[in-house]
């Protein structure tokens, strides 16, 4: 009885460290304190690059909006 009694013990013992250990991941993983995936960073970049793309696409758009055949409209349209 002793024996089981202290088996039981230890295996509180180990939920409590997982429960802990889970609550510290819960917490600090969307924070980005634990590292990133792989795929994180490649998202990441690839997002980076569509930003730059359509800030040049925007730039270029507000540079041709005020000229005067900007709001034309083509005939048979």
């Amino acid at each position: 009885m002793t024996s089981e009694i202290a088996a039981l013990q230890i295996d509180v013992i180990r939920m409590q460290d997982s429960v802990e250990t889970n609550e510290e991941f819960r917490i600090k993983w969307p924070r980005g304190e634990l590292g990133a995936l792989p795929d994180d960073a490649v998202q990441d970049l690839n997002i980076e690059y569509i930003q730059k793309e359509l800030a040049k696409i925007q730039e270029e758009f507000d540079d041709h909006i005020d000229e005067p055949h900007a709001l034309k409209i083509l005939p048979g349209g």
